[in-house]
């Protein structure tokens, strides 16, 4: 998980939702020191997920966002609704 976060909103974001802790791996940008669209960013994130950028999937509402992470190889989804975010996680296998 890559959030653009501060402190405060990722410790009641952990705190409120539970889904959360579903991801082995969590990249908050103010423990980065960096935000995206950076793309250091993403590849500290693949590398923290001990992957290349090409094995991960990348979901997020903010165009410019989805082209940083294409442009470094990361196979990234624009999320439009949850009809479309099945269909992407089909496309890659992770959903049937």
């Amino acid at each position: 998980m890559l959030s653009n976060t501060n402190y405060l909103q990722y410790e009641y974001c952990r705190r409120k939702f539970k889904i959360l802790k579903l991801f082995d791996g969590r990249i908050a940008s103010h423990e980065a020191g960096m935000r995206k669209p950076n793309p250091l960013i993403f590849l500290k994130a693949a590398s923290k997920a001990g992957v290349l950028p090409f094995n991960c999937a990348y979901f997020d509402d903010i165009t410019e966002f989805i082209y940083i992470a294409r442009c470094i190889g990361i196979r990234a989804f624009q999320y439009k609704n949850t009809e479309k975010l099945k269909k992407d996680l089909k496309k890659i296998r992770v959903f049937r």
